[in-house]
């Protein structure tokens, strides 16, 4: 037997599982010490959850 599922949402908000159920904002300090490429990851990553998830 196939199992026919559909990832689709309703449009009611994020499917279950989603990036928005599983991730959280990442808060630094600027005296914590870390790469210029993990700060870029950490914003970009910020970013994405303010956009997808209404992260203030």
């Amino acid at each position: 037997m196939v199992s026919l599922t559909s990832c689709a949402g309703s449009g009611r908000g994020p499917a279950p599982n989603s990036f928005c159920d599983n991730a959280k904002p990442i808060y630094f300090d600027v005296a914590d010490k870390m790469t210029r490429q993990t700060e870029k990851a950490i914003i970009v990553h910020n970013e994405k959850g303010a956009a997808l998830c209404g992260w203030k």
